[in-house]
């Protein structure tokens, strides 16, 4: 009769794990070998071309912290983005002998020689209450307070205290149906100033905080009232106040992404100066007491890349003039002479060689 042969199925199911197992444990086995290869010849050449697999650790990359808020620099180090967009200040310049007057109440426009520079402003008399009013457009407003910020001197004084009130009226063109000769301002505010003392005619700067915005939005057309508030018992010192300079600023947007900025000054006492790749998003002041002269340089020697925005302002007495250096097309409505003390302009880089400029000119 024939043999028959029965093979326990236990065993056959026990040496088909056993081999499953083993050549796991050798998949693995050869997997950390190649990671510890590869890692020995990154070690041993230098060169990261030979770490083909696996995920480098950030503390392995440089310095500093690694997370969603940083970016590796190329000195290898994480570090926050600087500017970029987000949000920016924003600031206008407005000249006080530019300012509207009502039929009365009014600081009265004054002149003086001076032993070098000639100085100009309205006078805010310390008996009585004066205002003067000034227009500009919320470019690019995003949120949050206006910032008004004087500058003035005693014209006899050297002590005492001047209460000085800011208030605006916005209005929204082609779309607010408000009369504009009839539209009425916001409650205003006031910032008490103490003189100084030592000097009678010594600059001050006052800032008021405008937190009536009378719903502001961005590229409103805005009338700022600035005054004197004489009868204010806080307002203690005689004789007029002399407002020379106004300015206005604002949180503004701007594109890109992350982190706030500000405007950096670049400040030239000389009377020429030819503008440089630094001078890109900045303001240049021009401060000295003769005529001076800002030369655009032509983009074959300073390659500013087109769309370039600069803002040129004349802090000191001597007027400012833009020049075209060779080739340079500068298009403007009037001249390229600044209009007085404080004016500021924009130079818009349109082409190669060719600006847009706008502003306080003549």
């Amino acid at each position: 009769m024939p043999l028959s042969i029965s093979l326990p199925t236990n065993k056959v199911d026990g040496d088909a794990s056993h081999t499953a197992g083993h050549n796991a444990t050798n998949t693995a086995a050869n997997a950390i070998g190649a990671a510890v290869d590869a890692l020995a010849s990154v070690a041993s050449s230098g060169s990261a071309s030979d770490l083909t697999a696996g995920t480098v650790p950030t503390a392995r990359l440089g310095s500093g912290t690694a997370d969603s808020t940083t970016f590796l620099r190329g000195d290898q180090t994480w570090a926050v983005p600087d500017g970029g967009g987000g949000s920016s200040t924003v600031v206008v310049q407005l000249d006080p002998a530019g300012g509207a007057m009502r039929s009365t109440a009014f600081p009265a426009l004054v002149q003086a020689n001076g032993t070098n520079i000639p100085v100009r402003g309205l006078a805010f008399d310390a008996a009585s209450d004066e205002a003067a009013f000034f227009r500009f457009r919320t470019a690019n407003y995003d949120s949050g307070d206006l910032t008004v910020d004087l500058a003035w001197y005693a014209d006899t004084a050297s002590s005492g205290a001047v209460v000085w009130g800011a208030a605006i009226a916005a209005i929204t063109p082609n779309t607010d149906t408000q009369d504009v000769e009839t539209d009425s301002l916001a409650t205003a505010s006031t910032t008490t100033t103490t003189h100084l003392g030592t000097t009678g005619q010594r600059l001050h700067r006052t800032s008021v905080t405008v937190s009536n915005l009378d719903s502001v939005d961005s590229d409103d057309h805005v009338v700022l009232q600035v005054y004197r508030d004489a009868d204010n018992g806080s307002d203690t010192m005689a004789g007029d106040a002399i407002l020379v300079g106004v300015s206005v600023s604002w949180t503004g947007t701007s594109s890109g992404g992350g982190g706030s900025s500000t405007v950096e000054a670049n400040t030239q006492t000389g009377t020429t100066y030819t503008l440089v790749l630094g001078d890109a998003g900045k303001v240049v002041e021009m401060n000295n007491a003769s005529s001076n002269v800002l030369t655009v340089p032509p983009n074959s020697s300073v390659a500013f890349p087109t769309g370039t925005v600069l803002e040129v302002a004349q802090y000191g007495a001597g007027q400012t003039t833009i020049a075209q250096g060779s080739g340079v097309t500068i298009r403007t409505p009037s001249t390229l002479i600044l209009r007085a003390r404080y004016s500021s302009v924009a130079l818009r880089k349109r082409g190669t060689d060719e600006w847009v400029l706008s502003g306080d000119v003549e």
